[in-house]
């Protein structure tokens, strides 16, 4: 029920909008969704009036980018894009919502691009998927510790599976220690 005409679908695949996030702040529920533009931040603690409140301008923004991901730790939204030359990973304290947000870290020292990123709340660790950055070369998974939410760190890098050769860790899960992985062509791990 909530749209924008003004946003420019993708290229790729005509899409002007993908991915969502669900979060709730400070007794309120957000919708949080990707655009070629950027992250939008939608109040729907009424879902009958959804409003856009933010919309976070990507270090990409046309209409190039046709995925973006999200997920929310301690306080901090973590937003990344699949493509663009100056895709950024950017983390946003979103403590005061619904009055105000801060982009807190905007860098691309450890990504350019991510297609997807899971976040181990137990274990304070930011699972990265098919990565790179200006600092770190490609990865099909590198995990960082954000113990720091906003000062993420490279622990380790994942390109190998009992001793055979990944291209790419799709998507994942992680729960008590173990990580469940969409390794795309190659099956499941």
């Amino acid at each position: 029920t909530w749209t924008n005409p003004m946003i420019l679908p993708s290229t790729v695949h005509k899409n002007s909008f993908n991915e969502v996030w669900g979060l709730a702040v400070n007794d309120r529920e957000f919708a949080v969704m990707g655009s070629s533009f950027g992250t939008h931040i939608i109040d729907v603690t009424d879902p009958t009036e959804p409003t856009e409140l933010f919309a976070i301008r990507g270090g990409s923004f046309s209409p190039e980018v046709s995925h973006r991901d999200f997920h929310d730790y301690k306080g901090y939204l973590y937003s990344i894009a699949d493509q663009g030359p100056k895709t950024s990973l950017q983390i946003i304290d979103i403590t005061m919502l619904p009055d105000s947000i801060h982009v807190a870290y905007d860098s691309q020292e450890y990504f350019t691009r991510s297609h997807n990123i899971f976040i181990d709340s137990t274990n304070a660790r930011l699972y990265a998927l098919l990565t790179n950055g200006k600092e770190l070369e490609f990865a099909p998974m590198r995990i960082f510790d954000i113990s720091n939410p906003i000062d993420p760190q490279p622990i380790l890098e994942l390109d190998r599976i009992n001793d055979v050769a990944i291209d790419q860790v799709h998507d994942a899960y992680v729960q008590n220690d173990t990580a469940y992985l969409n390794l795309g062509f190659s099956g499941f791990a």
